[in-house]
């Protein structure tokens, strides 16, 4: 993960991968286009939308696209003269080329009728603030105090909600509960349980779903700044991403794929092999490399689920080991995955060692 600047913004994006206002191009989540492109089409566009789904499933990606959807019809209309809503499309959105206007635009943040709020870039310390601040949803009152273009609708989209601190989410909620005239917030959540309950009933709930496989495929072979292995570890990469584009990505790049077949290569067996762990450990518990010992988890959880539901495991032709569905019992891994859960959030609530969160499920793992 990393800062690119554009156009004079910062934002926050994975290495050789589009940020999501730059995308042209939406892949998946056509249930939830239809949704939006016929609540726009018939007059009943709720003032706010909160857009929940796993992490990296493209749901920043789908607010955007839905975004040069609306502006691009208001565009035509009055080019046109149609009526407002009679020819706005129902069954997906609207697709604009990288060189349309409108694209360009919101691109580089210049489009005067989309607002886009985020955690903010501190210049001090060259990184972005770990909150979503207070300062940055006050842009809207200006943003909303001007006049909209085309008597179009004007968009503040929030990525992500979970970021905000207390000050921002009760901003955040003033604005929702009184909403300027054709305002339109798109507000994406990961985790929307973890927003005010005050938040989430002013919004309506759009979920989206994770990818297929055959959707992760599509957007791997879209990135061009994304070297992707090939044949069966490309298929690989896309059951391991478990339906999040990000994650498929992140395993593609640095080191993601070789701890997940290094844990694989551990557990092919019954008893442990604590130099390969110990160096797993090394590598995931340096400092600054904190996307990598997340996903190695994340990645974790999913091995758990394929154990409790006796799923085979990717690249893994033969199940032996620990992967041998006689050799431990259902609630063993359910218990692992649980424990986990917990000592995992101990350690991050408390800043405590990482390597011995890693050594300490390698040890309950191994124990029969």
């Amino acid at each position: 993960m990393s800062a690119i600047e554009n156009e004079g913004i910062m934002r926050m994006q994975l290495d050789g991968v589009k940020h999501p206002a730059d995308s042209n191009k939406l892949i998946g989540h056509q249930n939830a286009q239809e949704v939006m492109a016929q609540a726009l089409a018939s007059e009943q566009l709720h003032h706010a939308w909160l857009i929940t789904g796993a992490e990296g499933i493209g749901k920043a990606t789908f607010a955007f696209h839905f975004a040069k959807h609306i502006i691009a019809h208001f565009r035509d209309k009055n080019l046109t003269g149609d009526s407002m809503f009679g020819e706005v499309g129902t069954t997906g959105f609207t697709e604009l080329t990288q060189d349309d206007p409108i694209s360009r635009q919101i691109a580089n943040g210049s489009h005067p009728e989309v607002l886009y709020l985020s955690r903010p870039w501190d210049q001090k310390t060259k990184k972005f603030k770990t909150k979503l601040t207070v300062d940055v949803i006050r842009k809207t009152v200006k943003f909303f105090g001007a006049t909209s273009m085309n008597d179009g609708w004007r968009i503040a989209i929030v990525d992500a909600a979970d970021d905000m601190n207390a000050s921002a989410a009760n901003a955040l909620l003033k604005i929702l509960e009184e909403p300027p005239k054709r305002s339109l917030f798109l507000v994406v959540s990961h985790s929307p349980g973890k927003l005010l309950p005050t938040i989430r009933s002013r919004c309506r709930h759009l979920a989206l779903k994770p990818l297929d496989f055959d959707e992760i495929k599509t957007i791997l072979n879209l990135q061009e700044g994304v070297t992707l292995p090939s044949g069966e570890v490309l298929d690989a990469v896309a059951k391991l991403s478990e339906g999040s584009a990000k994650r498929a990505v992140q395993l593609c790049e640095g080191n993601a794929l070789k701890h997940y077949q290094l844990f694989m290569e551990v557990t092919q067996n019954t008893t442990p092999n604590w130099i390969k762990i110990h160096s797993l450990a090394d590598a995931l518990a340096k400092a600054g490399n904190d996307d990598e010992y997340s996903l190695f988890f994340d990645m974790i959880n999913g091995f758990l689920a394929r154990r409790v539901r006796a799923q085979d495991e990717p690249l893994m032709h033969h199940q032996e080991g620990l992967l041998n569905p006689s050799h431990f019992p259902l609630a063993h891994w359910a218990d692992l995955w649980e424990n986990l859960q917990k000592s995992r959030a101990v350690a991050d609530g408390y800043n405590l060692d990482r390597k011995q969160v890693i050594l300490s499920f390698f040890q309950a793992l191994f124990q029969s």
